[in-house]
């Protein structure tokens, strides 16, 4: 179940990133391009936990 949750998760994620990208493509913003960014990042980070706990 928490595999589900975490994986519905990333696709949130990545959806809420494609659009971000889109808009600061849009409007060239900094902030919007920082905010994919880090975005990119908490996407790594639960990426690694996901398969952190699947090898325990």
């Amino acid at each position: 179940m928490e595999q589900l949750n975490t994986e519905k998760i990333l696709k949130d994620m990545e959806a809420i990133k494609h659009s971000l990208s889109l808009m600061a493509k849009c409007v060239d913003s900094i902030t919007l391009d920082r905010a994919v960014d880090k975005l990119n990042d908490a996407i790594e980070l639960v990426s690694i936990y996901t398969e952190d706990k699947d090898n325990d």
